[in-house]
């Protein structure tokens, strides 16, 4: 003898394995399972990304019958922090993780020439490779002294050089230049770093 049982699927169960793929400067490929194997009909998600810097949201839906589910999250932030959360359209119980997406790389050929009483940085624009970034943002400053272990943000500028002045002689300075941080020092580039020995030996 035998019998036949058709278990009721629970549509309040949240997806299961969220996960991230892949995640780009502006993009990111998320995928999770249904909630239970093998749905009989199209499933409606809503995705939840949460914008941890901006303290924004937006909302997806993304409807399929496949067990297994991929969703590209697109227009996000070079170096920006995101929350996300899939559940049933349904507002069942839901899954959630954290993204970080790929900052702005670094600039290029970053390089010193010394003055009579200061140093020039010089380094290429980003946005002959970053197609994201706009050279009205600008690039911040820093530098780094060894001797007195002491870090200083320098400055700001639109332009591809930078002055730098009092410089005292016998320190190692380490120089670091990367796409302007947005919102509080949340959004940054990469830095570019370059040492320089004020005796007279730029490395």
């Amino acid at each position: 003898d035998y019998v036949v049982v058709k278990m009721i699927p629970d549509n309040r169960l949240p997806p299961r394995h969220l996960h991230s793929v892949h995640t780009g400067k502006t993009f990111a490929v998320i995928k999770w399972e249904s909630p239970y194997d093998s749905p009989d009909q199209d499933m409606l998600y809503a995705v939840a990304v949460k914008d941890l810097v901006r303290k924004t949201d937006k909302i997806y839906k993304v409807k399929s019958r496949n067990s297994t589910v991929e969703y590209t999250i697109k227009k996000l932030e070079p170096g920006g922090k995101y929350h996300v959360i899939v559940q049933l359209g349904n507002m069942s119980k839901e899954s959630s993780m954290k993204i970080n997406t790929v900052p702005l790389s670094a600039p290029d050929a970053l390089k010193i020439i010394t003055e009579n009483d200061h140093i020039l940085l010089f380094w290429k624009s980003l946005a002959l490779k970053e197609s994201n970034f706009n050279e009205s943002r600008g690039y911040e400053i820093h530098m780094f002294d060894s001797l007195m272990n002491i870090t200083a943000y320098l400055g700001n500028t639109t332009d591809n050089f930078f002055k730098v002045s009092n410089l005292k002689i016998g320190h190692n300075y380490s120089f670091t230049v990367q796409a302007r941080c947005l919102y509080g020092g949340q959004m940054c580039g990469e830095p570019a770093t370059l040492l320089y020995d004020e005796l007279g030996t730029g490395e």
